[in-house]
């Protein structure tokens, strides 16, 4: 692996210079951005999210630390960062232990929101992220994304401070999960659910429920000794993203420690669901995000419509730069340490990149719009949007909520 140079501030600070400083949002300064399925050749685009969140760490899952994953269209490898490369590099890693359970997410998961409920209580952050933490006071709420979807901080913030999105509720995606097709459409269908129990769980052939999801989220829900949910569920819910505020981070960690133990699409829906039965929880809001399960973003004009989305295809040299190009126009405050690391990893990792663009590529025999979700022929391909063509069959009381929850690119500044 290369070895990052010396920094060189001065350098850097005569280059921003003639720049004009925006102000930044403080919005997000008291939430940790917990990223996974990260690799150390792409923090010269992650740790750009630094300047607009309190702090962002890396989930490491137990057995990767180190190893090299091939990008499944490209066949591009990228190595999965281990201790060491996040000592040199000067970045929050989380490794997660091994933990019981068949989903080694949920594990992690468990482990993780159990010292960030701690430290919410002292307000001192685990030994892991104290160096890094760049919040002015203790961690308020955690978003865990995985690497490849991607987020326009302004915008949340934009969002956040308009009054639409709350920072005391869970937010989780609306829909995204993707169902076999039927006879009748013979393509990729979103499934348009959230949260089903009784006789509508027990016929439900809308999704797949694999993993023998369904069984185990009523065995959980049933354990958990519910005092207020009488009725076991299960919900299926899109969870390369989702969102908690730090009053139920003990809570979700509890039960994703001790009943809610398998997969993950699964057991996080269904444990945000049974603490907010229980009372201990706020509702979640619904994030209506470009894309679903398998899609892949080609096009830098899809992406810089929305504030998130799935999937930012990292093997695509021109989607890293054009991403990279985005958030540097995005209006932030000027730390000159983080600016001078940034401009080091960029040099060292991303290259120069002359504003040029291929746009959307036709691997996989996909058009530009589609991407791997329903076929909608414009750049807005949502989650609701495909649920809005393909509503579920029966029982549409059971759909996920989309009004209001669409977070658009919101130009800042």
């Amino acid at each position: 692996m290369p070895q990052p140079r010396r920094h060189r501030c001065g350098t850097l600070l005569l280059l921003l210079a003639g720049s004009s400083t925006a102000a930044a949002s403080e919005t997000l300064r008291g939430t940790l951005l917990v990223s996974h399925q990260a690799f150390v050749e792409r923090l010269y685009i992650s740790r750009r999210y630094e300047r607009w969140f309190g702090g962002v760490a890396y989930l490491v899952l137990p057995g990767t630390a180190g190893r090299r994953r091939s990008h499944e269209a490209t066949g591009a490898t990228a190595t999965v960062p281990s201790q060491d490369a996040c000592d040199r590099y000067g970045v929050a890693c989380f490794l997660a232990r091994r933990g019981a359970g068949r989903d080694p997410y949920v594990a992690a998961y468990a482990q993780l929101f159990g010292q960030l409920a701690t430290f919410s209580r002292r307000d001192e952050p685990p030994p892991w992220l104290r160096p890094h933490w760049r919040g002015t006071g203790g961690v308020t709420g955690a978003v865990v994304a995985h690497l490849d979807f991607w987020l326009d901080p302004p915008s949340f913030a934009h969002r956040v401070d308009a009054g639409a999105l709350d920072l005391k509720r869970p937010w989780t995606l609306a829909a995204g999960l993707n169902r076999p097709p039927d006879d009748a459409v013979r393509e990729f269908r979103v499934f348009g659910r959230y949260c089903l129990g009784g006789e509508a769980l027990d016929v439900d052939r809308e999704w797949t429920w694999g993993h023998d999801a369904k069984d185990q989220a009523r065995r959980a829900w049933a354990a958990s000794a519910p005092t207020r949910a009488k009725e076991p569920e299960a919900c299926a819910a899109w969870a390369d993203l989702f969102y908690l505020p730090s009053p139920i981070f003990a809570d979700f960690a509890q039960l994703c420690g001790t009943q809610f133990k398998f997969h993950h699409e699964v057991s996080v829906p269904t444990a945000l669901r049974f603490l907010e039965v229980e009372g201990r929880a706020p509702a979640p809001q619904f994030l209506d995000c470009w894309g679903c399960s398998q899609a892949w973003a080609k096009d830098p004009a899809v992406i810089d419509q929305h504030a998130c989305g799935h999937r930012l295809d990292l093997g695509q040299r021109h989607v890293r730069d054009a991403f990279r190009h985005r958030l540097d126009r995005r209006p932030f405050a000027r730390d000159a340490v983080l600016e001078s690391q940034i401009y080091e990893l960029d040099a060292e990792q991303g290259g120069a990149w002359d504003g040029k663009s291929l746009y959307w590529e036709t691997e996989r025999n996909l058009d530009r719009w589609t991407n791997g979700c329903c076929r909608l022929p414009s750049a807005n391909q949502t989650a609701c949007g495909c649920v809005g063509r393909d509503p579920p069959r029966t029982d549409a009381a059971a759909a996920v909520p989309c009004h209001g929850a669409y977070v658009p690119s919101t130009v800042v500044g």
